[in-house]
């Protein structure tokens, strides 16, 4: 389970904890609620971000063998490449 679902699971579990201790309309229930909430908006958000970021890191890496080796080293395509992969890691949780 990566870091960004066990945070989502440990927010619903404080979520039902809230309701069952202080009642469904309760302050604390409502907050956190709201905080599930957006942690599951922001997860999403997040997911869409990694999914355009490997679409772009692929992009990159494909069409920039297409590009004279002079502008390659000149705007360092494969440093992009390797920081935009090292994010991906990064986010999936890998060291």
């Amino acid at each position: 389970m990566d870091k960004q679902t066990e945070a989502l699971r440990l927010a619903q579990e404080i979520n039902i904890l809230f309701v069952s201790e202080w009642g469904l309309h309760s302050p604390m229930a409502k907050d956190s609620k709201i905080v599930l909430e957006e942690m599951r908006r922001l997860y999403q958000v997040n997911q869409e971000l990694l999914s355009a970021l490997k679409d772009a890191a692929d992009a990159i890496e494909h069409w920039g063998a297409y590009v004279p080796d002079y502008f390659q080293s000149k705007h360092d395509l494969e440093a992009d490449i390797d920081r935009a992969r090292d994010v991906i890691a990064k986010v999936e949780g890998e060291p």
